[in-house]
């Protein structure tokens, strides 16, 4: 609807013949007026007078550089205002000219459905109100629920809405793309911040996700590089950053194999995602009889591993089962190696020479972060040997992936 403006004073004279003329019904009648707009594609722009009462949309995935004047010759004078929207990915930065301020600083950043209202004051001193994109749901505050890192192939990973649609970043909540983050690949990507890299064999990294010229794109860390933290930084509070540095927000961790690849199969679950973690398993079982004649714990067969990558708040729970036998009569004693280690008080033995005998153990660990084994371990007390594994029934080893709970 259109908005009126009449003057303050109504005039009582009649209306002459003349309709070439302004009469009084024309004077006192409502003066419609509209707000300006102006749609912006380019990644340069400067704002101008004529901007005064108007909207200027940038629509733009490449990052945008908008100057802002300083009040001179009559431009931008008191009252002068405008507002500006980003409906793109690219990142709007909104910079002073000839010594121009925005709230006391040298400029501002857009995101992707943030908003600015202008306001001149006749110097160079401009004020602002800023309104952030709303959270999935339409809250305000930070939310980071949105999006889920997952294994798509040997190449490739992905982090895509999963639960939501935005994710916290450097203070403001960022949509991600329906197609997902750029920059999950395992060459020629950001490493340690440095672009065109390659992901190094059998390492650890964490998957962060950071702005990229206006493009929310993936960046691994190793662990030791960049270990991750929770932000105490006034705006984005509670947001897991990697230590230190809030434009780069924790979205997973993974490991990868011999060839410097990706991997998540029931023996191998190298892909974890920070966010909406579910529950994963992983099973592996014995091809032929294992024996072992030590009279210590040691690691039956390396073929027999069942492999993980984890954050320090999930849970393991690693689980044995056979049919197991000592070949004389001294007991045999069977153990879930965890990194090829066993807990000496979780052990099950068995005797009885040459009897088979149902093997079964369940056991549950929280792990330090990064990468984990599980193995089946035995020794045999005595001159004998023990065996895992029989005719049909080979021996299994298992294990369960749980996160937290919230």
């Amino acid at each position: 609807m259109p908005k009126s403006l009449t003057h303050a004073f109504v005039s009582a004279i009649a209306d002459g013949t003349d309709a070439t003329l302004v009469r009084k019904t024309n004077w006192n009648d409502d003066h419609d007026f509209w707000l300006g707009y102006r749609s912006v594609t380019t990644t340069a722009d400067t704002l101008a007078n004529s901007d005064h009462l108007s909207v200027v949309v940038y629509n733009s995935v490449a990052a945008v550089a908008v100057t802002l004047p300083a009040p001179a010759g009559g431009n931008m004078p008191s009252g002068w205002t405008t507002k500006l929207r980003n409906i793109s990915s690219g990142v709007v930065t909104v910079t002073g000219g000839g010594g121009a301020t925005i709230n006391g600083s040298a400029s501002q950043a857009l995101n992707q459905g943030d908003t600015l209202e202008l306001f001149s004051g006749g110097t160079a001193a401009y004020q602002a109100v800023a309104t952030k994109a709303p959270a999935a749901g339409g809250g305000a505050a930070l939310v980071q629920y949105g999006g889920k890192l997952s294994y798509v192939s040997a190449t490739a990973l992905q982090f895509v809405p999963f639960m939501g649609g935005y994710v916290a970043l450097n203070g403001a909540q960022r949509a991600i793309p329906s197609g997902g983050i750029a920059g999950l690949a395992n060459t020629g990507v950001f490493v340690g911040g440095v672009a065109a890299q390659n992901l190094a064999a059998n390492t650890v990294y964490f998957v962060y996700v950071f702005d990229n010229a206006g493009a929310l794109t993936a960046d691994f860390w190793t662990t030791a590089a960049g270990p991750h933290a929770t932000s105490s930084t006034a705006g984005n509070v509670g947001v897991e950053i990697r230590s230190g540095d809030n434009t780069r927000s924790l979205i997973g961790i993974i490991r990868t194999i011999a060839a410097g690849q990706f991997a998540d199969s029931a023996t191998q679950r190298f892909v974890r995602s920070w966010f909406n973690r579910n529950t994963v398993a992983l099973s592996r079982n014995a091809t032929a009889t294992l024996t072992t004649a030590s009279t210590t714990l040691v690691e039956l067969s390396t073929n027999l591993r069942i492999e993980v990558v984890v954050f320090s708040n999930d849970t393991v729970l690693g689980s044995l089962s056979s049919e197991a036998w000592a070949n004389g009569s001294s007991e045999s004693a069977f153990a879930i190696g965890w990194d090829g280690a066993a807990d000496a008080n979780r052990l099950v033995e068995i005797g009885s020479a040459g009897v088979s005998c149902g093997l079964c153990l369940v056991q549950i660990k929280a792990l330090a972060e990064g990468y984990h084994y599980l193995t089946v371990m035995a020794a045999n007390e005595g001159a004998w040997t023990t065996n895992f594994g029989y005719a049909s029934d080979m021996g299994w080893i298992n294990a369960q992936i749980n996160p937290p709970v919230i």
